[in-house]
């Protein structure tokens, strides 16, 4: 927590918490690999919270998958 606030400080940022970083890096993961590799990364023992929150597969991108 220290560490946190400590580079949020030399950044000269005031309105991030450790839980924005963490949910912008699962989200950006969430394009990258599959949803249950994901959880397991997370520690997610529930897929629906998983899914209802970072896993926001577009039908573009579904599509893409597909070829």
């Amino acid at each position: 927590d220290s560490n946190w606030r400590n580079l949020c400080a030399a950044a000269a940022v005031d309105d991030l918490n450790f839980h924005d970083s963490r949910h912008f890096a699962a989200t950006w993961l969430s394009k990258k690999i599959d949803s249950l590799a994901l959880a397991k990364m997370l520690g997610h023992r529930d897929l629906r919270m998983l899914l209802n929150v970072y896993y926001k597969e577009d039908a573009a991108s579904l599509v893409e998958k597909l070829g």
